[in-house]
């Protein structure tokens, strides 16, 4: 599976940390569908295999991040 996810761009480097820190752990990934994030009532298990930000321009940063799903 593989999402855009947006974040301030204060917020960046410590998302990055949180990423860092649970890279080969099982985790619980739930889509809000009510922030426009055309998922409705998403909720999966899985792995993040790739996490990449492609822009960041002082405001918003986004992420594309890649979850290798375990079921």
């Amino acid at each position: 599976m593989e999402c855009d996810v947006i974040t301030p761009a204060t917020q960046i480097q410590g998302a990055k940390r949180v990423v860092k820190a649970v890279l080969g752990t099982a985790l619980m990934f739930i889509a809000d569908s009510e922030k426009d994030s055309k998922f409705e009532h998403l909720i999966t298990l899985g792995y993040i295999d790739e996490w990449q930000t492609y822009l960041n321009n002082g405001i918003i940063a986004r992420t594309k991040i890649r979850i290798e799903e375990v079921l």
